[in-house]
C-alpha cells in the first residue's frame, strides 16, 4: 500500500518538519496534503526554515529537520 501523505502538519513544525523529510527521501512519495499553520504565537515559539513557494513545499537547505524552540517564548503559553 502507498504511503499516506498525512501527519499531524498542523500541530506543529517540529510533526511537519519530521515528515516532510521522511517524504523527501521516499523515492515512491508523490504528492503532500498541506494544512497551514504559524500563528503568531506559534511563530514565537517555533523557528523554522520550511516555506510554500509557487506551490511547491521547500524543507530548507539542512540534510536534517530543524526546527527551533525558544523555551521562554513558550512560557508565555502556559498549557491548561
Amino acid at each position: 500500500m502507498p504511503d499516506r501523505p498525512h501527519a499531524a502538519s498542523d500541530l506543529s513544525p517540529i510533526c511537519l518538519a519530521a515528515r516532510a523529510h521522511v517524504d523527501i527521501r521516499a523515492p515512491n512519495f508523490g504528492i503532500r496534503e498541506y494544512v497551514e499553520f504559524g500563528t503568531e504565537a506559534s511563530n514565537q515559539v517555533f523557528s523554522y526554515d520550511m516555506s510554500v513557494k509557487e506551490g511547491m513545499f521547500h524543507v530548507g537547505d539542512s540534510a536534517r529537520p530543524v526546527v527551533g524552540f525558544d523555551a521562554d517564548a513558550a512560557a508565555k503559553y502556559p498549557y491548561n
